[in-house]
């Protein structure tokens, strides 16, 4: 799905927050101790072409993890504490992270810049320093009720799970439909700039 790069800074922002976050009645931290005993994974994957939430756990634990999951993906609380602790992350992983300590990731990273310059693919998955530096909790909220939504979403179920939970779970995420849901958009297409060469200057690199 095609969403400018400004855009997808937002998404990433979003999507951390709703899995890294409080959610329903909960706290972050009141999250995480119901999930720990239950050796749960709930998380979220940002890409440049879709964004996935996931969740696993035993079966027998299931009902209590979906239920955690419901919340964090239908009434995640929004916390500006919540937002600056996920957004300083964010900008860690960007700086220290892919810019600083992972020079294959980076050049791979400057390698999609030059094969898409001048395309909403060229940014990095999460997303610049100086766009993340400049949102604002109150950029995130609205931006996610047009994106996470039915009619852009597609739910996976795998594993032991019983008969008649994936109509409960599409009855549960009901609550995300909304008239402000924005379609599927097909990408533009890529300009060919010709020939270059590009030189990644860090004198501080291991190789």
């Amino acid at each position: 799905t095609y969403v400018q790069a400004a855009s997808q800074m937002i998404l990433a922002l979003a999507a951390f927050l709703m899995t890294d976050g409080g959610a329903g009645d909960l706290s972050y931290a009141e999250l995480t101790a119901r999930l720990f005993p239950m050796a749960a994974t709930l998380a979220a994957q940002v890409g440049r072409d879709q964004t996935v939430f996931f969740g696993r756990v035993h079966r027998e634990r299931l009902d209590e993890l979906w239920g955690l999951m419901r919340d964090a993906l239908t009434r995640p609380r929004d916390e500006e504490a919540d937002f600056e602790r996920v957004r300083t992350t964010m900008l860690s992983d960007l700086t220290l992270g892919l810019r600083g300590n992972d020079d294959e990731e980076l050049g791979k990273s400057v390698l999609q810049a030059m094969l898409y310059e001048g395309h909403p693919y060229a940014a990095p998955e999460l997303g610049t320093e100086s766009g993340l530096g400049g949102i604002e909790l109150d950029d995130v909220r609205p931006h996610r009720r047009t994106i996470f939504c039915p009619g852009r979403m597609t739910i996976g179920l795998a594993g032991g799970y019983p008969a008649g939970f994936a109509e409960r779970v599409t009855t549960d995420l009901a609550p995300l439909a909304t008239d402000a849901c924005l379609g599927r958009a097909a990408l533009p297409p890529v300009a060919d700039p010709g020939a270059r060469i590009w030189i990644v200057d860090k004198p501080e690199a291991a190789a």
